[in-house]
């Protein structure tokens, strides 16, 4: 039971022992009796009452899950001027903006809350500075920082904004998440194995039938690439 039904209950308590002696001093011996039945009575289908409430006032159901973050090795793509147009290379040059190679970071997503979520939304909190350049090819004639993502794969309910310095992406990608299971959610970054710069994701579930939870993780780009081999040559 909740303390704030145990201290109802108290409170209850309190009264009714002031009212009993209260009664005392202004009734005669017979009536007190009887007006502290009649009142002992009342005061305990109160507390009853109070503690039905108590049983029947469950705790939320609260989403929990762990997110495990990891790096697909082989999804590595490079960023040369040989593969921009003329229009895009003068722009990169003008803006001076350089991007690293960039890779699909996994952020594997496990259901532990002990129930099915219904219609699950997953939503990141991305910094800008991780992003790497859309429409990189010869035929396009810009570059625009984006993040790629498999959660664009259903466009069911896709929102992406930006404020500030951060990117917002959310999608409902799933009718139902069962409990133990894993959603392995990649977003492409751009990485450099000499980047010791912290920058927090956050990362957000929701549903149906529980309340959402939001967990905080931070991507230091240089320890989420250990093991990479770095003799690998740029356009490999």
């Amino acid at each position: 039971m909740k303390t704030r039904y145990l201290c109802f209950i108290v409170i209850v308590v309190v009264i009714y022992f002031v009212l009993f002696f209260l009664l005392k001093t202004y009734l005669p011996f017979s009536g007190w009796i009887t007006a502290s039945a009649t009142l002992g009575g009342t005061f305990a289908a109160i507390i009853t009452a109070i503690i039905a409430l108590g049983i029947a006032d469950k705790p939320p159901k609260v989403v929990k899950f762990t997110l495990n973050i990891k790096v697909n090795k082989n999804s590595y793509s490079y960023y040369g001027f040989d593969q921009l147009s003329l229009t895009a290379m003068q722009q990169l040059l003008e803006s001076g903006k350089e991007f690293s190679p960039s890779y699909q970071v996994y952020f594997n997503i496990k259901n532990i809350s002990g129930l099915t979520l219904n219609k699950p939304v997953v939503t990141f909190e991305l910094p800008k500075e991780l992003r790497h350049p859309d429409g990189w090819r010869k035929e396009v004639e810009y570059v625009n920082p984006t993040y790629h993502s498999n959660l664009f794969n259903v466009a069911v309910d896709v929102r992406q904004f930006e404020y500030e310095d951060k990117i917002v992406l959310s999608n409902n990608i799933l009718p139902y998440l069962n409990d133990k299971q894993e959603l392995p959610i990649w977003i492409r970054m751009c990485l450099s194995q000499d980047d010791k710069s912290e920058y927090p994701v956050k990362l957000s579930l929701n549903c149906d039938n529980a309340e959402g939870k939001t967990m905080t993780e931070t991507i230091i780009p240089s320890k989420l690439l250990e093991g990479i081999d770095k003799s690998k040559k740029e356009g490999g």
